[in-house]
């Protein structure tokens, strides 16, 4: 999939460039493409970018240096309250174990009122606090 979107991406820069009155046209096949990668991105399971990774590599788990690291993770405002933080949580962090990796979450002091409690609650601990 990623090879075709490459190919198409070539033909809609020299489709551009020979006819400039066709971008239009190869904007809009760029945008569906993307669309389409976003798509398959997203899926779960989906295999149309490449194998999902299920394990570490075995080098990985010998040396004990893979790590999953939770970057961004939060509910909008509006879905607070409601257990749906911690059920999420406790998810991301039984994937990262399944992976045989250390997990990280980041956080900061703009996180949500209850952020900070929920990762405690799940027996995680400040690893670095910036002031």
């Amino acid at each position: 999939m990623l090879t075709a979107s490459l190919g198409l991406h070539a033909v809609a820069a020299g489709s551009v460039a020979l006819a400039p009155d066709t971008w239009p046209w190869a904007l809009g096949a760029i945008a569906l493409n993307h669309a389409g990668l976003t798509a398959a991105s997203l899926w779960p399971r989906s295999r149309l970018l490449g194998p999902n990774l299920t394990r570490l590599p075995a080098a990985a788990v010998e040396r004990r240096g893979g790590a999953v690291q939770i970057a961004y993770f939060g509910l909008l405002p509006a879905f607070h309250g409601r257990g749906l933080g911690g059920a999420l949580l406790e998810h991301a962090l039984r994937r990262g174990f399944e992976l045989g990796a250390r997990v990280w979450v980041h956080t900061c002091s703009l996180d949500g009122p209850y952020a900070l409690a929920n990762y405690t609650a799940r027996g995680m601990v400040p690893f670095h606090v910036a002031r």
